[in-house]
């Protein structure tokens, strides 16, 4: 959703298990939903898109614990090299930008967090950072 609250036409949906993803894609895929088709199907990450060949070095970080600082973040992310910055959306927020100075750093640390790294009961969501500008392209 936009600002307005205007659907931008996608969305992403993630499941406990494989076969209940291809279950819905199935029954799904193709399907006509309030008057629009569906193209359903499983995502996977750009850096693992045979046509990525971009290098980028800004995360997006969803689900952090609302008390951390942008130092708690940095040292989260830091076990994985060179932290250029961080920055989080605003105070109590969920969410953090993170930027490296390596495209290999930067896929480290989706490698090894994103889903998979629990922070005082939270799990973490770390893609790259998608620009407004990259957004629109995109659609």
């Amino acid at each position: 959703m936009t600002r307005e609250n205007v659907s931008r036409g996608f969305g992403y949906v993630q499941f406990d298990k494989k076969e209940n993803a291809t279950a819905a894609i199935e029954k799904l895929n193709n399907s006509t939903q309030f008057g629009k088709e569906i193209n359903a199907i499983i995502h996977s990450k750009k850096n693992e898109r045979e046509d990525a060949g971009e290098h980028f070095t800004n995360l997006y970080v969803k689900n952090i614990p609302t008390n951390y600082s942008e130092e708690n973040v940095k040292q989260l992310f830091g076990e994985f090299g060179e932290v250029v910055s961080v920055a989080l959306k605003g105070n109590g927020t969920d969410i953090a930008f993170v930027t490296y100075k390596t495209h290999e750093q930067a896929a480290a640390a989706i490698d090894a967090l994103d889903s998979k790294r629990e922070v005082e009961g939270r799990v973490i969501f770390v893609s790259k950072f998608i620009s407004q500008n990259e957004q629109h392209a995109n659609s």
